[in-house]
């Protein structure tokens, strides 16, 4: 379950870095 969270924080962070470039 905590790996399912980190990796969904970890998606979440690469969208946003995504969406600034």
């Amino acid at each position: 379950m905590i790996e399912l969270l980190k990796s969904f924080i970890r998606d979440s962070k690469s969208l946003s870095k995504n969406k600034f470039l």
